[in-house]
Parts: structure tokens; C-alpha cells; sequence
């Protein structure tokens, strides 16, 4: 049987994103993946509550629909989705500015490490922007660590999954070891600076907060353009 490359997104409504972001996002992925092995898209989302086939991707409900905002990807750690993996996460806030087939892991040894992004602003701490999920004991940990707090604990100790990821475990490697296909929209924090010029050695930008690409669509051409599925 052929090999299928997953790739997981995550749409929780009632925030910042909505199906048109993850449209937007989606389609640059089939517009610009370049291999002969196929891959399979499926957001996980509180907008149904079966699982919808559409045109393109997949609609899979969270298995745990009560966790908002960020906390909504720690979904991508459930049991649920162990048929899935390993598989590549991002936000919905990234662009996709070439092909994202060449990151796919393509040694086991790899296929097999959670791979996570090295914050860009705070060196060796984590970011969860873009993920590899393995199978294996690392990603059951994080899930089983995740259970055992209750939400009030969640909310007050930790400011976002990336940093209770960090609390329970580490990335058995960096992005940015291994790539320089992954870059961000404001690449200096003090201060910050766009990128108003395309990336264009890169396959992922990552936006990372604000702005987020419809804002930064008002004023930077290369995403205005992005926006319109002209890049």
C-alpha cells in the first residue's frame, strides 16, 4: 500500500480564525505540494460534529470540543488521531510560500521525533506553530500529562500549550536545525519588523500573533497577493 502524508489543521471558531482561513491555507498546500506521494489534509474543528468529507480535505471533529483557543490543539495529542500519525501540524496563521513536501521527514529515525519549532524570539524554548507528531510514548505523555490538570490549573500556570508542552517534555529536535525553509513574518523582536518582502527561499512564514495575514494583507503587497491566491 502507498504511503500517505498527513497533514493536520486546527479550526477553532469564536476566535481569530475562521473556514476561510483554513481555506486560504489549504488551498496554497494543493497548489504547491510537488510529490508523488499523496497526502491527505483534515481539520479538526468544533464546527461539526461528525466527520465531513469535502472537497480537498477532511472535517473531523475535536474529541474534546470544551478546550478554547490555543488549548484546542492540544486535541492533536488525543488517541483519536493515532490512525493519523505521524503527521505535520501547523497554524492557521502560516503561509505556504513553496512545497511542503520537503519537509517531510524522510529517515525513520526522524519519522518517529516530535519536531517542533525553536521560538524565534526566545531561543531554546518551544513553539508549536509547526509540529511533526510522531506515534509513540512521548506524544501518549503529553496527552496523559494533559488530562491529569484540570482547567483552572491549566489557565493560570500556563500561558499557552507550547509552554505546558515545554513543562512535560522537550523536542526530540528543532525545525531550525534541520531546515531554513521556516521563517517568520517578524523576524527581529526589538523592534519588530516585517517581512515586506517575499520570502522566497522559504516554504513556510509563520505569522505567530500579530499581525495575523489578513491585517498584514492591508498593507505588505506579497501577502495582499497571498490573500488573493496569486502567490
Amino acid at each position: 500500500m502507498k504511503k500517505i502524508i498527513n497533514i493536520v489543521l486546527v479550526l477553532r471558531t469564536e476566535g481569530d480564525f475562521s473556514m476561510q482561513d483554513a481555506f486560504l491555507l489549504i488551498t496554497h498546500l494543493r497548489a504547491k505540494w510537488e510529490s508523488k506521494t499523496p497526502y491527505k489534509i483534515t481539520v479538526l474543528t468544533d464546527t461539526v460534529q461528525e466527520p465531513q468529507e469535502l472537497v480537498g480535505f477532511t472535517l473531523m471533529p475535536f474529541p474534546v470540543h470544551a478546550w478554547k483557543g490555543w488549548w484546542s490543539k492540544m486535541n492533536l495529542f488525543a488517541p483519536q488521531l493515532q490512525s493519523l500519525r505521524p503527521f505535520l501540524y501547523m497554524d492557521l496563521d502560516t503561509a505556504v510560500i513553496g512545497n511542503v513536501a520537503v519537509l517531510i521527514p524522510e529517515s525513520k529515525v526522524l519519522e518517529n521525533s516530535l519536531i517542533m519549532l525553536e521560538d524565534f524570539y526566545k531561543p531554546k524554548h518551544l513553539a508549536s506553530g509547526v509540529m511533526w507528531i510522531p506515534n509513540g510514548r512521548k506524544t501518549d505523555l503529553i496527552w496523559e500529562k494533559w488530562l491529569g490538570y484540570n482547567s483552572t490549573t491549566k489557565k493560570q500556570k500556563y500561558r499557552g500549550d507550547q509552554n505546558f508542552i515545554e513543562a512535560v517534555t522537550s523536542a526530540d529536535v528543532f525545525w531550525q536545525r534541520l531546515t531554513n525553509l521556516i521563517v517568520s513574518f517578524k523576524p527581529l523582536p526589538h523592534p519588530i519588523k516585517w517581512r515586506y518582502e517575499k520570502p522566497n527561499t522559504a516554504t513556510l512564514c509563520c505569522f505567530h500573533g500579530n499581525p495575523r495575514i489578513p491585517k498584514a494583507a492591508k498593507s505588505v503587497e506579497w501577502v495582499k497577493n497571498y490573500t488573493r491566491y496569486e502567490e
